[in-house]
């Protein structure tokens, strides 16, 4: 996740970016980082926000397209 594209991310977007690209659903994730699935949403739609994409399933393809 060091791509200059995720330069924006907070440290905790990057968290919340890495656990979804693992495979992880939302309550997963939210019990794993100790917030609430509502929190983890939320870190979700900026992450959106700032990558300009429009859900889950397209922001793991741009990830993984970065990481290759």
């Amino acid at each position: 996740l060091g791509h200059p594209r995720l330069a924006s991310l907070s440290n905790r977007e990057r968290e919340v970016l890495m656990h979804l690209v693992a495979g992880e659903r939302v309550p997963t994730i939210a019990g794993k980082l100790f917030i609430s699935p509502h929190t983890v949403r939320n870190h979700l739609k900026s992450i959106y926000s700032k990558l300009q994409v429009h859900s889950q399933s397209e922001l793991i393809v741009l990830v993984r397209g970065l990481a290759s």
